[in-house]
């Protein structure tokens, strides 16, 4: 099954849209439709049971950060270096 996912800034003109495969799910353990911006460019899409940084979720660690090698987990439960609490 695949999906077209749609997006822009705050520009009309800068509007893109890319068709991507959703991998195969188990119907009965299904939670959200999440969508992934990767730094690479990629699009990732999943319909998980849990949320980001759950034991189950397929996107895990430095690939899932904002910035290379950040892991976005870790980033909630502690902050950013750099981040005043």
């Amino acid at each position: 099954m695949k999906v077209k996912v749609g997006w822009t800034d705050d520009y009309d003109e800068n509007y893109q849209e890319r068709v991507v495969e959703i991998p195969k799910y188990d119907a009965k353990r299904t939670g959200q439709f999440s969508v992934h911006f990767l730094r690479n460019g990629e699009i990732k899409v999943f319909v998980p049971l849990g949320g980001l940084g759950g034991p189950d979720y397929p996107l895990k660690g430095p690939e899932a950060g904002l910035y290379p090698g950040e892991d976005p987990v870790e980033v909630w439960k502690h902050g950013r270096k750099g981040d005043q609490k």
